[in-house]
């Protein structure tokens, strides 16, 4: 199916805190709410898929997150996070920079296959 197929559309959402956290054009085939992920202003069992990208390195409480797209998805959660060597310790100057520059991008979390693994357990 295409993007702009009328089925796929329809069934196309997407949440981010505020409307100024999303383009300024954005994709008039999806729908837009402003929300929290400890929120969504959805129904239990909404979606068969919820597609979570980028997000839960910014959540203080990533599990309370976790639990609230476990309550509005019906079949499967793709979630994902940046791979960052910043939760790592590191003594050289990459591994420093690397910190600050997730600090700058508002991550307060930092992710492992391990650690990201255990929350969605």
């Amino acid at each position: 199916m295409a993007l702009d197929d009328p089925k796929l559309a329809a069934s196309l959402r997407a949440c981010d805190l505020s409307r100024a956290q999303i383009a300024p054009q954005p994709n008039s085939m999806i729908t837009f709410k402003a929300a929290s992920a400890y929120e969504l202003p959805y129904a239990n069992d909404e979606f068969e898929l919820l597609v979570c990208c980028e997000v839960h390195e910014h959540l203080e409480r990533p599990a309370d997150a976790v639990r609230e797209l476990e309550r509005v998805a019906s079949k499967a959660v793709l979630l994902s996070t940046p791979r960052e060597p910043c939760g790592a310790p590191s003594t050289s100057r990459a591994g420093s920079i690397s910190r600050r520059y997730a600090i700058l991008l508002g991550h307060v979390q930092h992710f492992s296959r391990r650690t990201l693994s255990s929350l969605v357990a």
